[in-house]
């Protein structure tokens, strides 16, 4: 089969979506694909020999980030529709308006908005936080985009990583859902194996750097946007979880950390913990370039997110045996068991059930009990499956694009309609 994909930039180092590109591209060509790549940058050392690169060239690399995004969308998808018999599927991911297949991996930026602005607690710094989103030409680029993406006159597939994103579509740009898959996020198991010998080593090796004991259990946070993934709220729960424990047990202090990591700006939650008088018990990390390191050294994983189409960390927690406490605003928490192998908190703001899963976690054979069940779930959720079902997708797009001859008719008028906003933005300029 012979696929293109386009995406803007391609560096791995950076996680998330990039990151997911370059496995992609990896598990398309184990399988015997042939794989062009669209881009306008990426790390040559991290793509694998046998792709064909195109470079997407971005001319203006300083001009306002709005610019480069469209520009990119209009120059990708001129450059796949001259090349366009030469493929049986196109694959989209963030950005692109070109495609057979569109996997959005950011989830939709509708949904994304609402749920970030619940954040701010009160109904001013919501509407505040929106007007600042809505002021930003960026904003209404995305979403210019995101409409030519879910027009109804589309034959694209969609594969949402969650039913928390199929739903989205629905609700905000009106998706049927005969076009709509879900497929959730996966991990590269070979890359995470490691022996027992190897998992006690580096359990301790950052213990002790921390200055944690081994029978401390520690709660792992990651992620570099502190306040998007919920490190407020879970400072404030577990100062509650501590004030709970204390008026049941009084004089016997929970063996309890968290251990944050990420490169997000520590300060105002380091205030934060002061102020709480949690300082004490959480340990802030920073970025690691191994995060591997991190999972060995928890005992369970927290991520009380207010955001995340399907969160690749969670899956990450899981093969590494720690039990996962996540929100119903997190599509990873769709193929959790509660009380099996983690807790789903109603929003990032359920103290109750928060405290209630800390309960539970320091349970020596709740934990335990919970660890085995959380790995074997992390590794049902392999990389490989994941490709053997998308490849399903692109196939059965393959078929209905040799089917419809309209197809890629309505598809030149859509990038045309483009083209002809981004030449009235040029010569605006």
């Amino acid at each position: 089969m012979k696929i293109a994909i386009g995406f803007e930039s391609v560096d791995p180092r950076r996680g998330g979506a990039e990151t997911y590109v370059v496995d992609l591209l990896r598990g398309l060509i184990q399988r015997g694909c042939r794989v062009d790549l669209f881009a306008s940058s990426w790390r040559p050392d991290e793509i694998p020999d046998s792709v064909q690169l195109h470079r997407i060239d971005l001319k203006g690399s300083d001009w306002p980030r709005s610019w480069r995004t469209r520009h990119f969308a209009q120059r990708c998808a001129e450059a796949i529709q001259a090349k366009r018999d030469c493929y049986d599927c196109v694959v989209g991911l963030i950005g692109t308006i070109e495609q057979d297949v569109l996997i959005p991996q950011g989830g939709v930026r509708q949904a994304s908005l609402e749920y970030n602005a619940q954040r701010f607690q009160t109904k001013w710094g919501r509407h505040l936080y929106k007007i600042g989103k809505w002021l930003n030409p960026k904003w209404w680029t995305d979403l210019e985009i995101e409409r030519r993406q879910y027009s109804s006159h589309s034959r694209t597939l969609i594969v949402a990583v969650s039913h928390f994103v199929k739903s989205h579509l629905m609700r905000y740009h009106a998706v049927s859902e005969d076009r709509i898959r879900v497929i959730p996020n996966a991990v590269h198991l070979d890359r995470l194996r490691l022996t027992s010998a190897d998992r006690e080593r580096a359990r301790a090796l950052l213990r002790s750097r921390y200055g944690i004991g081994l029978d401390t259990h520690v709660g792992l946070f990651v992620g570099h946007n502190f306040r998007l993934k919920g490190l407020e709220p879970l400072f404030r729960g577990f100062r509650a979880f501590l004030d709970t424990w204390a008026a049941r047990n009084p004089g016997f202090a929970p063996p309890i950390m968290l251990l944050v990591c990420g490169g997000g700006r520590p300060e105002p939650f380091q205030n934060l913990a002061v102020r709480l008088n949690i300082a004490d018990r959480v340990q802030f990390a920073g970025f690691l370039p191994e995060i591997r390191q991190a999972y060995l050294a928890a005992d369970f994983f927290v991520s009380p997110t207010f955001y995340d189409p399907c969160s690749l960390v969670v899956f990450e927690a899981l093969v590494h045996g720690l039990p996962v406490i996540t929100t119903a605003q997190n599509g990873a928490g769709e193929i959790l068991c509660p009380g099996r192998e983690g807790f789903v908190l109603k929003t990032p703001y359920d103290t109750p059930g928060l405290i209630a899963a800390f309960d539970q976690l320091l349970n020596p054979k709740v934990l335990r009990q919970m660890s085995v069940a959380a790995e074997r779930l992390g590794r049902e959720q392999s990389f490989d499956r994941h490709v053997d079902r998308l490849l399903d997708v692109f196939d059965e797009a393959a078929r209905l694009r040799r089917d419809s001859g309209s197809f890629a008719r309505s598809r030149r008028r859509s990038v045309s309609h483009l083209e002809s906003r981004v030449i009235l933005r040029e010569d605006q300029r």
